[in-house]
Formats: structure tokens, sequence, C-alpha cells
């Protein structure tokens, strides 16, 4: 069954990740083929561990071998009153370590969190407090007040995500998009810096916050910054002053469309997300490509008596859905290879254990446990 949401409602709680390219940049571009599809190692994985029907988490990371950091599973409404949102678990044993963020409006509480790993750092952020947390994830089992090992971080612009890099925030811009179709050409940074206190944008621009989201991972070392768009293939590649120097493109043309009323922009066609999850290590970046993309939009939306109102319907995997798919590139952008996860139709988050190894979490269909599955790439 379709749900009509309103504008209002899409504003608020369904903002989903579209973007749309600019042409503009004079970069490198690689066009991957399908043979990345066709050709893909098949890897077997093992069960690193399936967690008791009381741990209520829908997605987990794993930090070294033994500990996996679980996001407690929420509604629309967020946290309840008496929840962490992550809890610490030996994989071995079973047992809690640790947990850490409480809900609530205190100091290192938050309220309706999200969260992502880039390398071994975990981001959590608010966005109805506007506060970035950075966790340290080989930290997260040692128990020890929150104080004393997470960073809080507040900030005063709008943003769809936020990492830290060499000492500032750095953002995707909710009044950037560049797009003929729609008539918006706002003219702003795809990308920006800042403490936290510094706005570097305009706002009486079309926000496009409802269709430009996506991962940011980053490699301070080796002065790179990666944008993945998460709903139609391009990943690109920044260095330092936020110049694009390498796009890669392909290998399915997929592209949404928009509607533009006049201040927002929303999915007027939207098939699914493409790379929807990504993780990284200091030599490798690891995409997790969905080419099994719906035949029909999941999400459209049109004007109905002068006001944008969006239908929506889930994605179903089935026993015939291929494997799931990673894309392994290096720090410059070169493809390194394709796997498939035998077996593995989808999953709610992957990390890296480093030199082609990640790890799988994934909800069982029947019972609704999570899992942690290992795979070794290469």
């Amino acid at each position: 069954m379709k749900n009509i949401i309103t504008v209002l409602s899409v504003i608020t709680a369904a903002a989903m990740a579209l973007y749309s390219c600019s042409n503009k940049a004079d970069n490198s571009i690689t066009v991957l083929t399908d043979e990345v599809k066709t050709g893909a190692v098949s890897v077997k994985g093992d069960t690193v561990c399936t967690f008791p029907d009381t741990v209520l988490a829908d997605m987990a990371w794993m930090t070294g071998d033994r500990y996996a950091v679980c996001r407690t599973q929420t509604g629309w409404t967020g946290l309840s009153a008496s929840q962490w949102a992550f809890q610490v678990y030996d994989t071995r044993t079973m047992q809690r370590v640790s947990r850490f963020l409480h809900a609530g409006n205190g100091p290192y509480e938050v309220l309706m969190p999200s969260a992502y790993a880039v390398g071994d750092t975990m981001y959590v952020m608010d966005i109805q407090k506007s506060n970035l947390f950075t966790v340290p994830l080989n930290k997260a089992a040692e128990g020890m007040p929150a104080s004393k090992w997470i960073r809080q971080i507040p900030y005063k612009f709008m943003t769809m995500k936020a990492v830290t890099y060499k000492g500032q925030i750095l953002s995707l811009n909710p009044y950037w998009f560049e797009d003929k179709s729609t008539g918006v050409s706002n003219g702003e940074a795809k990308l920006f810096y800042s403490d936290g206190d510094i706005i570097p944008y305009g706002d009486d621009k079309i926000f496009s916050g409802n269709c430009f989201q996506g991962h940011l991972l980053t490699n301070p070392d080796k002065g790179t910054v990666v944008y993945i768009e998460n709903s139609y293939p391009l990943v690109e590649f920044y260095d330092d002053s936020l110049r694009l120097v390498r796009s890669v493109i392909g290998p399915d043309d997929i592209k949404p469309k928009y509607l533009n009323d006049g201040s927002y922009l929303f999915l007027a066609e939207y098939y699914g997300s493409v790379y929807v999850s990504a993780c990284c290590d200091d030599s490798y970046i690891y995409l997790r490509y969905d080419d099994d993309i719906s035949p029909e939009p999941l999400i459209t939306t049109e004007m109905v008596n002068g006001v944008p109102t969006m239908s929506t319907r889930s994605k179903k995997y089935t026993e015939e859905a291929k494997d799931m798919l990673i894309l392994v590139l290096d720090w410059e952008g070169d493809l390194q290879g394709s796997y498939r996860l035998e077996g593995l139709k989808d999953c709610s988050a992957i990390s890296s254990g480093g030199d082609g190894l990640i790890y799988a979490s994934v909800k069982d269909k029947n019972t609704d446990q999570l899992s942690i599955l290992r795979y070794k790439l290469f």
C-alpha cells in the first residue's frame, strides 16, 4: 500500500538521498562498465555472531575483531527516555561491555541520532539538537565516561552529513544544486568547511536537502575527501581545498527526476539507492552497489492542489535477487576489484577490518535478529 505524505512530512521525516550532478568541474572521469557486475568474484562469508532477541539493534559496526558497536533500533520519534543510543558487545561472550549517548537533552545525550563510520571513527549526528559526536571505535569497549573519549561538537548550520577533517567540520551543503531540468542553479559549493559557527552558504535559494545526500569518506594522510552519491552512480574525489579532481561513474545509467516547487526540491521519481552504504580503511574504499534497482519508482512526488505530495513503496528483496555487490577503489579512484557476497542480498551496514576484510550487519527477515557476517575479499 502506498503512503501519502504531505510537504511538511517530507521535509522533516522523509528526506531521501538524492542529488544532481554538475558538469562544470574540470576533472578526470572514469566510467565503470558492466564487467564490474558480470565479472565480480564470489566470496563466501562466515558468521561472527548472532545477537539474542533481547538486543534491540538495527545495525552494528565491528571494532577490531572482537567488539561490535550496536545502534539501538528506534521508531519515527527517536529514542525513548530510558534508552541508550549505542551498546557495545563482546561478540565472543555476547556480553554487553559498555554503552554511550543516552537519550535526553543534556551533554553527551541525543534525541534522534544517525550514525556512520569513516575508518576507525564513528560519527553520530543529532540533527534535532545540531550536535556532531566523534567516537573513536577503538575505545568504545572501554566503558569509561563518554566525556573522556567522545567529542561533542555543536554546529549552527544545516547539513545532511558531516565529518571532521584536519580540525574542521566538513559537510554537505543543503543549498547546493545544479540541474537544468528543474531550472535550479544555486551557484553554491557542494562541500564546505566550518568551525561550527560559520554558515558558509546562502539560505535564500532553493533548498536541496531532500534531494542531495550521500556518504562522506576522508583520508587526511592522503589529503583526500570522497563524496559518494547514493541515488545514482557517482563517486567524487576532492583534494584538501575541496577541488574536484576525479569522478567515477557507471556502470548503470540511473538518474532520478526532481520537482521544484519554488522553495524546495522533491523527488519526482526515485528508483532506489545505488550506493547504499560505504566504509573505508587506510588503503581502500568499499562501496555496496545495488544492481537490483527497482524498475518502478519507489518514490514519486506530484503537485496536488498546489502542495507537493509524495507516494512511497518499499523495495522487496527476493530469493532471486543477486548476491550483494561490493566495489573496491583505492584513494586515487582506481578500481581494485568487484565482489559478490555469497548468499547475502541485503544488509544494514558494512565496516572495514582492514586489508580486504569487511563485516556486514544483517537482520534476519523472519526472526528480526541481528547478525554480523565476515568476508575476506582479498
